[in-house]
């Protein structure tokens, strides 16, 4: 089974400027196509510069995605 970690460079922690609709919307498409294109689907890990925790379960849910990496403590409660 293969598996990806994403963890690219991209400009900036542009996830934590967008609501979760924006997200679903134009960036979660690139997610699915890498996911499906490199890992069947499934991605272990995600980094998420930033405070994107509110985008965390639509990952989850979406990429399967097990844990996540923000760089610096973030309150998951």
């Amino acid at each position: 089974m293969r598996v990806l970690i994403i963890y690219w460079s991209k400009s900036g922690n542009t996830e934590q400027m967008l609501s979760a609709d924006q997200y679903r919307e134009f960036v979660l498409p690139y997610h699915k196509r890498l996911a499906d294109e490199l890992a069947c689907g499934k991605i272990a890990s995600m980094h998420l510069c930033g405070g994107a925790s509110r985008h965390f379960p639509l990952i989850k849910e979406e990429l399967g995605c097990l844990s996540f990496d923000t760089g610096f403590p973030v309150d998951l409660s």
